[in-house]
């Protein structure tokens, strides 16, 4: 009877050893017949790959302070600063420069030293802070007016 249990288990084990390899012979099969149905993409340079790593990375960063000088000639506005230097920007073609919080183009002669300013902008390779969007002026503040909510009801307790 022993013998009889033997030999079962070591049919059982051949079989299921067989069933394995034949299962995973048919899912290689399978994937290399799926590879040769998929269409080839194009090549894809690393220079390519780099450029859209950079153009992924390109981030705006917001600023907002006040002005403690203007270079026109070198296209720079340094920031007023708590403690030691200011941060200095760099102020490009492709910048957007708007009076406060209007859609009226602002100019070099709108920067002017202890005016409020805000924006968002860029890092360069280099370093160089260049600002994408640049608003002149105090922000301007909209006041709510607050709507008065309608009293309660009292109750009357008296009976």
């Amino acid at each position: 009877m022993e013998r009889h249990m033997k030999n079962k288990l070591s049919i059982l084990t051949l079989t299921l050893l067989a069933a394995a390899g034949f299962s995973s012979s048919l899912v290689a099969a399978d994937k290399t017949s799926a590879a040769d149905k998929a269409p080839s993409k194009p090549a894809v340079s690393p220079a390519s790959i780099v450029a859209s790593d950079k153009e992924a990375k390109i981030k705006t960063l917001p600023f907002h302070g006040k002005i403690a000088s203007v270079d026109k000639d070198k296209k720079t506005f340094t920031l007023e600063a708590k403690k030691g230097e200011g941060r200095t920007f760099t102020i490009g073609d492709s910048a957007k420069m708007m009076k406060g919080d209007s859609t009226d183009a602002a100019t070099w002669d709108d920067l002017k030293v202890g005016e409020e300013v805000r924006g968002s902008y860029t890092k360069s390779d280099a370093g160089a802070m260049e600002v994408a969007k640049l608003k002149v002026g105090a922000k301007t503040e909209v006041k709510k007016e607050k709507t008065e909510k309608p009293e309660k009801a009292k109750k009357d307790t008296k009976s």
